[in-house]
């Protein structure tokens, strides 16, 4: 039981059904809806033989007392109260069950009287005036980018995947590699890496993986785009994330953890 005093609202059930049924009046406008709402998440303490009977007691009277608050007080939800009062349901779970069984019964003696000032309907949640603006990604899976840092240095990346399961959060998941020299690579390159083709371009080097933000790009480091080519994630180790409905980055050595965010100032210049 997650109670730590006698007091009726000091109780986590008691308040998770409160709240629950508040949740529920901003939508439903309606006490008899609301009070099916928690009827029916919190089914296990409500409707079920198997239901820890002091947690049912808990439940019964977080929602009497909401349905009260509100000018609605079910009669039958009321004589059950008094009922698991008689019974002493609830009651010697306490640390001073004296002193819970008082605090039960002026409760039930409030609620048997009628709220002469019942709260009012909470008001609706603000609908949105604007609909999402759409951020895009900066840049479409299989492009291929190359930057020249101030130190003259070349660095390459490899666009993964787009993903753009908020519309108005778009971004990439991109490769950073290594490209020594100051000759820029070329797209054939680029195919080359796609394929983690080592023998064709062992100048490539992956160090790893950053999901970039979504668009407007702005930074010192502009990258030039050279042309797209075709790319499988997984040849990188990326796949869907189910539990968050994005990509990740997978790691099995991390135990499939996912990696930061980073600018592109950082992804061009520094160690990942």
């Amino acid at each position: 039981m997650g109670a730590w005093g006698e007091g009726i609202e000091q109780d986590d059930t008691v308040l998770d059904v409160i709240g629950t049924f508040a949740d529920a009046l901003r939508t439903t406008e309606d006490v008899a809806s609301a009070s099916a709402k928690v009827r029916g998440e919190f089914a296990h303490l409500f409707n079920s033989p198997d239901a820890d009977p002091d947690e049912a007691v808990q439940a019964r009277i977080g929602l009497a007392l909401a349905q009260w608050r509100y000018g609605a007080l079910e009669p039958a939800l009321l004589d059950a109260v008094r009922s698991d009062l008689a019974a002493r349901r609830g009651i010697d779970a306490y640390r001073d069950p004296t002193a819970r069984e008082k605090v039960v019964r002026r409760f039930v003696a409030r609620l048997a009287v009628p709220n002469p000032r019942p709260k009012a309907m909470p008001k609706p949640p603000k609908v949105p005036k604007r609909p999402v603006k759409p951020r895009p990604a900066a840049f479409a899976a299989g492009e291929c980018l190359v930057f020249r840092l101030p130190t003259g240095a070349i660095r390459g990346a490899l666009v993964l995947a787009t993903d753009v399961t908020d519309v108005g959060h778009g971004f990439n998941v991109i490769a950073r590699l290594d490209w020594p020299g100051t000759t820029p690579p070329t797209l054939a390159d680029f195919e080359a890496c796609a394929r983690r083709d080592e023998t064709r371009s062992p100048r490539w080097r992956t160090l790893g993986i950053a999901m970039f933000p979504w668009a407007p790009y702005t930074g010192e480091v502009t990258p030039v785009r050279l042309g797209t080519v075709d790319v499988d994630p997984a040849r990188f180790g990326v796949a869907p994330w189910p539990e968050c409905g994005s990509w990740q980055f997978v790691d099995a050595a991390a135990g499939g953890k996912g990696v930061w965010w980073l600018q592109w100032e950082q992804l061009a210049g520094s160690p990942i």
